[in-house]
């Protein structure tokens, strides 16, 4: 791949294109570099006294891919075609200029276990008009070529350091390199379907925004969701769960592209237990719907009546947290 003659490229030239499929990726992710559907022929790297190196796509025609990734997000995935050998590593591109580049992230090595379509998992970010980078092993590693006549590569003869700038070799045929990588874009939340609910959980809440189809996890406050149900790419749905204290927490969704916040804090509400001593019903009453809290039972001492007597006893005593709409019983006297 590497020399003008390394790989009978002028054969493979020869190849018909074909038409080129649509992207197989799902719902929002997106495919940088070459579609890999196509008729790609399986070559190697070098000789076998060569050390490992690096070949990135430059360009390609616009029906087959793109080189560059379009959006901040994360490489959940890369895939090879026709390749054998390695281990590979998939590598993070940042463009300086010219044929200057810096490697600015390493998936762990991968070996595929056949000649189609192999895809590995990785969690690696990735920045708007970034590159991605294959790594060979040796030599005699093979990876999948197809002829593009708008294509052009670039290669280093050993492997790239990580975090140093380096110039690159220019490739010598218009071919695509058979790999590529699945960018997710993070998640974001634009509206909760319910804003508050019960110290005690259970409560659903609806949740919109997008990219949120791959949500690993929604957290209130510090405290995972109970359970967490995709919808779609746009809406998922969460049951709070209990907490220990009543007030605003901050609502956030989880996916392998990062964590997004609610634009609203979601409010648990609890029954907080005011102090009714010496206070007559009507004004108890008011206090206890104040706290989010009910009227119970109301038991008359001696000759009180309920507009003349005052509360002696409360149960629960004041100062207690409950669930909203928790029932207070009174004696007065």
């Amino acid at each position: 791949m590497r020399g003008p003659s390394a790989l009978g490229l002028v054969a493979v030239l020869v190849l018909a294109l074909g038409s080129c499929l649509a992207s197989t990726a799902t719902a929002a992710v997106v495919t940088v570099g070459p579609q890999l559907s196509g008729i790609f022929t399986s070559e190697n790297f070098g000789a076998p006294e060569d050390p490992p190196g690096t070949v990135l796509n430059t360009k390609l025609s616009p029906s087959l891919g793109t080189v560059t990734s379009p959006i901040n997000g994360t490489v959940i995935s890369w895939s090879v075609v026709q390749a054998a050998g390695g281990p590979f590593k998939l590598r993070i591109i940042q463009p300086n200029g010219g044929r200057s580049v810096t490697a600015v992230g390493t998936s762990t090595p991968a070996s595929p276990a056949g000649r189609g379509i192999e895809t590995f998992p990785t969690s690696l970010p990735i920045r708007a008009g970034q590159l991605i980078a294959l790594d060979n092993s040796h030599g005699p590693d093979e990876i999948g070529l197809m002829p593009d006549p708008e294509a052009e590569y670039e290669f280093s003869e050993t492997e790239l350091a990580e975090g140093v700038p380096t110039t690159l070799q220019e490739g010598f045929n218009p071919i695509a390199i058979g790999f590529n990588a699945q960018v997710l874009p993070p998640p974001t939340v634009a509206a909760l379907s319910k804003k508050s609910g019960s110290i005690k959980g259970g409560t659903q809440v609806s949740i919109t925004g997008t990219d949120l189809n791959r949500a690993s996890a929604v957290t209130f406050g510090t405290t995972p969701a109970a359970s967490v149900a995709v919808i779609s790419e746009t809406q998922i749905t969460a049951i709070a769960p209990p907490s220990k204290k009543a007030g605003p927490v901050p609502l956030s969704v989880t996916t392998p592209a990062g964590t997004a916040m609610a634009p609203e804090s979601f409010v648990y509400e609890a029954c907080r237990v005011p102090a009714l001593a010496g206070k007559k019903l009507r004004t108890a009453k008011k206090r206890l719907k104040k706290s989010h809290c009910r009227i119970g039972k109301v038991k008359l001492l001696g000759d009180a009546t309920k507009k003349s007597g005052k509360v002696k006893k409360q149960r629960p005593k004041a100062g207690r947290v409950l669930a909203p709409g928790a029932k207070v019983n009174v004696k007065l006297g």
